[in-house]
């Protein structure tokens, strides 16, 4: 008999095998969903209420006029070419004339204006026989200590 009573299994300490003391604490899971979800939810309404205040500030902002808005003038229409080839010509006439003839340009000085043709003449004529050169030339300097 002594032989049996060890081979009996020690009692069971929770009467329900299924369910067991050291499994999940479910209350603070619970307790932690539920205060993150009123802090999301203050925090959306927060956000309404800054957005709202935000928008109201700029309503008020962007309302007023400015000075200058109410006295500012459009700028003239474009004066648009309605023959160009036309208006070439005559810009060109005049410019030929500038070039092409005599007039005097200050009367009092005795300053007048000769047609470019005539100006190159002028100076064909007075030109020397040799062709002036821009930079004069430069001979080089001696080599200091060489042979005479």
């Amino acid at each position: 008999m002594a032989a049996s009573k060890k081979a009996k299994k020690p009692a069971a300490t929770n009467p329900n095998p299924d369910w067991q003391d050291r499994d999940i604490k479910l209350k603070p899971i619970v307790v932690s969903l539920v205060i993150l979800g009123l802090v999301c939810f203050a925090t959306a309404i927060a956000m309404f209420a800054l957005f709202g205040r935000y928008n109201a500030a700029a309503e008020a902002r962007d309302s007023k006029v400015p000075a200058l808005a109410a006295t500012r003038e459009l700028p003239p229409a474009p004066n648009l070419q309605v023959n160009g080839r036309m208006e070439l010509n005559e810009h060109q006439a005049a410019q030929s004339e500038l070039l092409d003839h005599y007039a005097k340009t200050d009367a009092v000085r005795g300053i007048g204006r000769i047609p470019i043709a005539r100006a190159m003449q002028l100076l064909a004529v007075d030109a020397p026989e040799e062709p002036v050169e821009a930079e004069p030339k430069v001979e080089p300097a001696p080599k200091a200590g060489g042979h005479h």
